[in-house]
Order: structure tokens, then C-alpha cells, then sequence
């Protein structure tokens, strides 16, 4: 499995501990490969068939770091970066080191999240990679959960690499769409996000009053911050005889900055690192009302039944990815509209979305892969 679990982010993160718990409460006795170099992760599965191993990206890494010199440049192209891919699986199918762990692949997945995109365009090298991977092993090979836009569907050398998957999951309809304007001979399906496979891993707390959760990121939408800050601190006003105000971390990195500035115009309660969140559950319920610019959040807080306001940063990336939790049925409102007032989310309807069949659908994907 490839994923950006153990880059910090509590999405990634929470996306690859989900697919090794289901792993191994469903008992397929599959050992779970994750392409990332992870030593929390590891240790907070060592007993569950997990492995975190960098290898893949690191060789990758290698031959993309040679290529640059080599031609003298400081960035390569898509296609470029997919002949990468495609020389670091020969490379590990060859190795004398790598061969035997590399022969005992039976599939290949590249599990959810939203970094097949032209953002990130050297994880289009990992695609190729696995690709290449899954034709030398005659291996099936399996996208699940993505989000793949920005796209460029004219560039052939992106059609390719999608072509031979046994199946691509798009969590959103822009994603699928992008897959089909290419043109190219690839088997894709519209889907849900791979947090789905599980009910969202919930906190048990007493009794408590309802909590206004905060969570904005500074490294998408930094010149939003001011405007933003003064929407939420509106917000908070509206609501400082009833609800108590706590911040959420995602990632702490690009969190952190946003809670500063909060810290000075709103009262906080209490902060929850990312390692609490993933260590104790999320305190999310029906009640509470959450602002935030992450994806993850928003799909999960409303997964609990908690109403609210996204913040979307980069256009064609963010907006894509809130209005996917939205048309699920979050029924969550967007804070930077011309309209928004506090007054609407207190109006908004409760967030109606289908657990039951979004959790069937996603297991039964899970089922035909682990089955493999």
C-alpha cells in the first residue's frame, strides 16, 4: 500500500490505520506493506501484520535526484518522473537486497487520500512505479478512495499511468470525470473516501455543554487568514453563552499558526494534538458545530453528526474536496461565502448521510482486494 501516511497529517494517517485494523479484525492474514517511513505508526501497530518500510519512495527519490543532475535541471516533467517510477521497479524486481520481498507481492494499492494530483506531481512516479510493479509481478493493482484533481487530461503521459489498474476509486465526481475526459482505458468508479471502511473511531466523554471545534490550516489559504479570523471570532461571539470553544489539530505544523492568532481575540477551553485524536478518538457529536479547512475534519465531524462551516483554500483542490463531503449530505456551509452569517449555521440542517451504504460499498472493495 502506498499512501502519505507519516507525513503528519492526521488524515493519512488515520486512512492507513483503518485499512490494517480491517485487515486484521476481518482475518484475511494479509501482511500490509506501507510505503512510508513511519516509526509511530509502526510502533503503534507492531502487533497487527503491519510493515512500514520506506524503500519504494526512498528509490525512487534516488533515480529522480540522478535524473535532475544528470540533464541539469532543477524540477522534472510528469513524464519524466513517470520514467523514474518505471526504473526504480525494475531496479527492486532486480536487486539481490529487495528482490525477496518485492516477489512475495500479491497486489498493489494506492489507498486513499488526495496526493495523485499535479501538486504533488513526483507521486505520479509512485503510481508508475506500482504500475510497473503490478505488470513484472502479473500482480493485480488497485486505487481506492482518491482524489486526483488538479489533473491535466491532455498530458498522455498521465492517461498512461492510470491504464491497468484493475480499479480506480474516485471519492470525488471531478476526479472521476478527469479520469474519463482522458480518454484512455481505465477502469474507474465513483466511490467514497477509504475512512468509510470503518465508523469513525469516536471519544467517549460525560455530559458536556455543545463545543464550537475550530481547526484552520495557514498553508493553503494564507491570505484568507484575517477574514477568516474575524468570521470565526463573529461566530464565537454568537455563541459564548452556549457552546465552549476548543481547537482541533490536524497537523500541527500549519495549525498552529491560526490558533495563535485565535488565542488573542476568543477564549479556548482546550486543544487536541493530533496524537490525542488518533490515540483517544475524536470528540466529535451531534451538538456541536465545526469550522475548519480540512477535508478530513469535515468528513468526519459530520460523519458524527456535527454541524458546520468549511473554509476551501486552493482553488480546484480544496473546493472539490469539501463540496464531495457536502453532496454525501454534511449539509456543512461555506464560511467565506458572500452570504454567511453565524446565523446560518445555527439554521443548517444536521448532517444526513448514508453510513450504512457508504460502509458497505467501501468493505466490499476492501474484501475483493484483501481476498486477492
Amino acid at each position: 500500500m502506498y499512501s502519505f501516511a507519516g507525513n503528519k497529517n492526521f488524515g493519512d494517517d488515520y486512512i492507513a490505520s483503518e485499512w490494517i485494523r480491517f485487515n486484521k479484525k476481518s482475518g484475511y492474514g494479509k501482511q500490509i506493506l506501507f510505503s512510508s517511513d513511519s516509526t509511530w505508526l509502526q510502533s503503534y501497530h507492531m502487533q497487527d501484520g503491519a510493515i512500514f518500510n520506506n524503500v519504494l519512495p526512498a528509490i525512487i527519490h534516488q533515480h529522480a535526484k540522478e535524473m535532475r543532475e544528470n540533464l541539469g535541471v532543477e524540477r522534472l516533467s510528469v513524464a519524466q518522473y513517470i520514467e523514474c517510477g518505471n526504473a526504480a521497479a525494475d531496479f527492486l524486481i532486480e536487486s539481490d537486497q529487495w528482490r525477496g520481498l518485492i516477489r512475495n507481492i500479491v497486489s498493489l494499492q494506492a489507498c486513499g487520500g488526495g496526493y495523485v494530483n499535479q501538486i504533488f506531481p513526483q507521486v505520479y512516479s509512485v503510481v508508475s512505479m506500482m504500475k510497473r510493479l503490478g505488470e513484472r509481478l502479473a500482480v493485480p493493482l488497485y486505487g481506492t478512495g482518491l482524489g486526483l484533481c488538479p489533473m491535466d487530461t491532455t498530458d498522455s503521459a498521465i492517461t498512461s499511468v492510470f491504464e491497468g489498474f484493475e480499479r480506480i476509486e474516485c471519492r470525488d465526481r471531478e476526479s472521476l470525470n478527469a479520469l474519463n475526459e482522458t480518454g484512455g482505458k481505465i477502469a474507474s468508479s465513483f466511490g467514497c473516501d477509504d475512512t468509510f471502511l470503518t465508523p469513525v473511531r469516536y471519544a467517549q466523554q460525560p455530559t458536556r455543554k455543545p463545543t464550537l471545534f475550530i481547526n484552520i490550516q495557514s498553508d493553503s489559504n494564507a491570505h484568507l487568514q484575517s477574514e477568516i479570523l474575524n468570521r470565526v471570532q463573529n461566530l464565537a461571539g454568537q455563541l459564548k453563552d452556549t457552546h465552549t470553544v476548543n481547537y482541533i489539530h490536524f497537523f500541527q505544523r500549519s495549525d498552529a499558526r491560526f490558533l495563535s492568532a485565535l488565542k488573542n481575540v476568543v477564549d479556548i477551553s482546550a486543544v487536541y494534538s493530533k496524537d490525542q485524536l488518533y490515540a483517544g478518538g475524536l470528540p466529535f457529536q451531534q451538538g456541536d458545530i465545526c469550522v475548519s479547512s480540512r477535508f478530513h475534519l469535515h468528513m468526519l465531524a459530520s460523519r458524527l453528526g456535527a454541524k458546520g462551516a468549511y473554509v476551501s483554500g486552493r482553488p480546484g483542490y480544496y473546493d472539490i474536496k469539501h463540496r464531495s463531503v457536502v453532496d454525501l449530505g454534511s449539509n456543512w456551509i461555506d464560511l467565506m461565502d458572500e452570504s454567511f452569517v453565524p446565523e446560518s449555521i445555527l439554521s443548517q440542517s444536521a448532517p444526513e448521510m448514508d453510513e450504512c451504504s457508504l460502509m458497505m460499498s467501501k468493505r466490499a472493495l476492501a474484501t475483493e482486494i484483501l481476498m486477492n
